[in-house]
């Protein structure tokens, strides 16, 4: 099982909801708990397009979720841990510079929404006020 340990029955329950209610659960889960998960190996993180064609870093506020999405495919690769606040002061930034966009917790192909950094970054701050 995942670094996180969700049962197996809210990994479906989660990866069964709408966008929306996939970002809003992804934005307040990462704000309260200060980590999201990434995929990749041990030397490249996994980056796709989304239907725009615009490139966008996956992530997931579990790892579970990750693995659900992406696992078997292949055997070198897993869920990545990154701290919020890493992510915040060093990816983020990488991103803009890069011109990517994130893909919030994709689940059976579909994208719960594509944000671009700073969006990202807006919604994280709101959701880590309220928490």
């Amino acid at each position: 099982m995942a670094a996180d340990d969700i049962p197996p029955a809210e990994v479906t329950r989660l990866r069964e909801l709408k966008g929306a209610s996939r970002l809003v659960t992804t934005v307040q889960t990462i704000a309260r708990t200060g980590v999201l998960w990434v995929w990749g190996d041990d030397e490249e993180t996994t980056f796709t397009e989304d239907a725009d064609g615009i490139t966008v870093l996956p992530l997931w506020p579990y790892a579970a979720l990750a693995e659900a999405e992406y696992g078997g495919e292949n055997p070198d690769e897993h869920p990545i841990e990154v701290k919020l606040d890493r992510f915040l002061e060093v990816w983020l930034p990488q991103l803009e510079e890069d011109g990517d966009a994130i893909a919030v917790f994709p689940s059976g192909g579909r994208i719960a929404v594509t944000l671009d950094p700073a969006e990202f970054r807006s919604k994280i701050t709101a959701a880590r006020r309220s928490a």
